[in-house]
């Protein structure tokens, strides 16, 4: 995993535009990859972002559509490193760990990042129990979660 991981962060650098963005998000999945279960798969990821791709309710904040943006850019990466098919259930494992990990932080993009995974952890197991496992439709409905208005990436 921890391979792939790598693989991925440098193909993010090149893939992802506007190269701002890129740098922002590479940054991101770098400080993630010490948060991460030894037990996820790049493919559980993959899982995840492309669940989280889908819209789940409509008049969503812009910065929650950018996000949705983001996650369908970084499945449609990852799968290049990838094979095999990865677990909702496990993806929610890295998301309750990438929320706690920035809960507490004073740094102000930490801290909104926190809120972000905190929403789409919520998505994540909302799609599982719709589905009482791991064949839930990727547009499910996620249950209502506070915005928060900044930028996420």
């Amino acid at each position: 995993m921890r391979a792939n991981f790598a693989q991925l962060i440098e193909a993010i650098q090149v893939q992802m535009q506007p190269p701002p963005r890129a740098i922002a998000t590479a940054n991101t999945l770098q400080q993630l990859s010490m948060y991460m279960p030894n037990d996820v798969t790049l493919a559980d990821l993959v899982v995840g972002w492309q669940t989280l791709a889908h819209v789940a309710k409509q008049g969503e904040e812009p910065a929650t559509t950018q996000r949705r943006v983001t996650c369908s850019e970084l499945a449609s990466i990852a799968s290049q490193f990838t094979i095999g098919q990865g677990s909702r259930t496990q993806a929610i494992k890295a998301w309750e760990q990438w929320a706690k990990a920035f809960e507490h932080s004073y740094d102000p993009r930490q801290k909104t990042m926190a809120k972000t995974f905190a929403r789409e952890l919520a998505e994540l197991q909302a799609a599982v129990q719709l589905s009482g496992g791991e064949q839930a439709p990727p547009c499910a409905q996620a249950p209502q979660v506070e915005e928060d208005t900044q930028q996420e990436t």
